[in-house]
C-alpha cells in the first residue's frame, strides 16, 4: 500500500511546472489602446488589463487558454490561443489566431520577421508553430495591430 501511495504522490509532484505553462506577452504596436480579456468560458470573460500604444502586458498562461484583444477605438478584435506542440512537430508550441470581426471581409495577416506566414479569415483560424521568443505580429488592413510571443516556463527556471 505504501508503494501505491508513493507512486500516486510522485505522479502529482511531476505535474507542477511543465511545458504546459507559459509566460505570454501581448504587445501593442498600434496607436490605439487594446483591452486584453481571458475567456474562461463562452459566457464568461475576465479583463486582464489594457495594453497602451507601444506597450506590452505579460501573464502566466496554460496551454488551451483563450484570450481576446479588443481595440477601444474601433472594431478590431481577435482571439488568441496557445497550445502545446504537436507530438511530432518541430516547433515548441502553437499559437492560434481567430478573426472575430464578422462584419469585415478583411483577413488578419500573421507576420514573422516581416514575412506573411498565415492569414485568419472569419471561421478559419490560423495556427502557427512557434519557438521561444518568436514574435508573431498581426496586421489588419496593412497596419500592425498586435504582437504576441511566449516562453515555456520550463525554459525560464
Amino acid at each position: 500500500m505504501r508503494v501505491l501511495v508513493a507512486l500516486v504522490a510522485t505522479a502529482f509532484l511531476t505535474v507542477g511546472v511543465s511545458a504546459f505553462d507559459y509566460v505570454m506577452t501581448f504587445e501593442n504596436p498600434s496607436n490605439k489602446e487594446i483591452d486584453l480579456y481571458y475567456i474562461a468560458s463562452p459566457i464568461e470573460e475576465h479583463l486582464m488589463g489594457t495594453v497602451t500604444p507601444g506597450g506590452d502586458l505579460s501573464h502566466t498562461v496554460v496551454a488551451g487558454q483563450n484570450f481576446v484583444m479588443r481595440s477601444r477605438a474601433d472594431t478590431f478584435r481577435t482571439m488568441i490561443q496557445i497550445d502545446d506542440k504537436d507530438p511530432d512537430g518541430a516547433h515548441e508550441f502553437k499559437i492560434s489566431f481567430i478573426n472575430l470581426m464578422g462584419e469585415s471581409a478583411s483577413t488578419l495577416d500573421i507576420h514573422y520577421d516581416d514575412k506573411v506566414v498565415g492569414s485568419a479569415k472569419i471561421n478559419e483560424p490560423n495556427t502557427q508553430g512557434a519557438f521561444i521568443h518568436n514574435r508573431l505580429t498581426i496586421k489588419y488592413m496593412g497596419n500592425e495591430r498586435l504582437a504576441v510571443r511566449a516562453i515555456p516556463l520550463k525554459d525560464e527556471l
